[in-house]
């Protein structure tokens, strides 16, 4: 029942708090793709996402892994993890961990790569790898603007 609960914790924990990833992130870059919205909600969204998402990254770092375990609840993923991974995994596929602040978590980072060694892990992430090609020039865009900006 404990374990139940630490995962039912983390599960509801996620849709206020991972789920940021998408709405400072993954939204912004994928609209201004598909013309919605101009480039410049991009920089917005970033600059008012990074250090929300950072204080994602610091709870998870220390609920979770605090105690050298290797996933959020213990030895073994949950649906916990798959939950929140999602979020990550499309951070990455679009190239910016550094951007949402994540890979000032190696905590993180490590466990992402846990995540990784999963069974079908690479099978699940082909469309998310084809959108990911799709919105690169966003991204690279975005990039280019913050440097002229610097």
């Amino acid at each position: 029942a404990a374990k139940r609960a630490k995962i039912n914790q983390w599960m509801h924990w996620h849709h206020g708090n991972t789920r940021q990833a998408t709405e400072s992130f993954f939204r912004p870059i994928l609209r201004t793709t598909l013309g919605q919205w101009d480039k410049s909600v991009v920089h917005e969204r970033f600059a008012k996402g990074k250090p929300r998402f950072q204080t994602v990254c610091r709870t998870i770092k220390y609920g979770c892994f605090a105690d050298r375990q290797p996933f959020m609840c213990g030895d073994a993923p949950t649906l916990a993890d798959i939950n929140a991974y999602c979020e990550f995994d499309q951070l990455e596929a679009f190239g910016i961990l550094d951007e949402a602040g994540v890979t000032d978590f190696p905590e993180v980072i490590d466990w992402m790569g846990r995540m990784k060694q999963l069974p079908h892990h690479d099978e699940v992430r082909k469309s998310l790898n084809k959108l990911a090609t799709m919105v690169n020039p966003t991204v690279e865009d975005f990039r280019k603007s913050k440097q002229q900006q610097q």
